[in-house]
């Protein structure tokens, strides 16, 4: 947009941005107008004796025959490959140092640039180089944020079970695949021993990162207690105590249902039998072995909400 503004206003045949690399010791054309593919065109700064000029001094410079100044010999195939006959060249100075430069380009005809015309284009460099570093600024920003959040994934998925206990005549499989980097679903399988087994399924209210603290939280809360309480009502009544003093300061609930299986042999028919408890999760469903399917009658509110 910047380029195509200064060949508007400047009445130029074509514009182009180079910035530089952090080593400045090249520069790269990251934009243009009209499109010339020039765009990803590296300018190595070596033997360039016109940008070193500029980088010393910070100002701009008109060159009437782009393809033939000695300064510029280190870019002359560049000129003569897109045509440049004349070019005014003005550094983008931010924080005291030039990360790059703009230039107006003459491909029709030679051109004199006046002091006028490299007056205003300095006080529009100015304020690209501004909003440049901005750019700049929010993509660090941005990066910074991304690894940040790719930490506490897998910070999170270390969180749950590496793979589900095996039990003769069960099958447990468990997954989560939050809606971004983090979330606030989780599951959990406690094995009391080879016929005991509790399975907790948990879902904290919202997204991201607040509700992944949440899920921590609730995470090692249900562990703790788990370990030392078998019965699924009294395991959830006492993870709404733990969870009721954050949830009245963070506002972010947790939905939990625990089921607790028991293997029992009865009359030599071996068979498992469940409890389950719910606190603001989706009722279970239930299918039996003659291929019925209803929802188990366990309700409740989500932990933390009431004493």
């Amino acid at each position: 947009a910047a380029c195509r503004k200064f060949v508007e206003n400047f009445g130029a045949d074509h514009s182009g941005i180079v910035l530089l690399d952090s080593a400045r010791t090249c520069g790269e054309v990251k934009a243009e107008y009209p499109p010339q593919q020039a765009v990803g065109i590296r300018l190595p700064l070596a033997g360039y004796a016109l940008m070193a000029d500029m980088l010393e001094t910070q100002q701009p410079y008109a060159i009437d025959d782009a393809q033939h100044e000695p300064r510029m010999q280190a870019v002359s195939g560049v000129m003569q490959a897109l045509g440049i006959l004349s070019i005014l060249i003005i550094p983008l100075v931010s924080k005291g140092q030039v990360i790059g430069s703009f230039s107006l380009d003459m491909m029709t005809r030679p051109r004199q640039f006046t002091p006028q015309e490299m007056a205003l284009a300095q006080t529009i460099a100015a304020q690209l180089a501004n909003a440049i570093e901005n750019a700049r600024l929010l993509e660090q920003e941005r990066k910074r944020l991304e690894d940040e959040l790719e930490t506490a994934r897998q910070i999170q998925s270390s969180l749950f079970p590496p793979e589900a206990p095996v039990f003769a005549g069960l099958e447990i499989v468990g997954m989560s695949c939050p809606a971004k980097k983090v979330g606030g679903d989780f599951y959990n399988y406690f094995s009391h021993d080879r016929q005991q087994v509790g399975i907790a399924v948990g879902d904290v209210s919202g997204k991201g990162i607040q509700a992944a603290l949440m899920m921590a939280l609730s995470c090692g809360l249900l562990s703790l207690e788990a370990r030392r309480e078998t019965s699924p009502s009294l395991l959830l009544s006492k993870l709404n105590a733990d969870l009721r003093p954050p949830t009245q300061r963070n506002k972010k609930n947790t939905a939990m249902r625990y089921l607790a299986a028991e293997y029992q042999a009865e009359g030599g028919a071996p068979r498992w039998k469940w409890r389950v408890a719910n606190a603001g999760c989706m009722t279970p469903l239930l299918r039996r072995r003659d291929g019925s399917v209803y929802w188990i009658d366990a309700s409740g509110v989500p932990l933390g909400m009431v004493s």
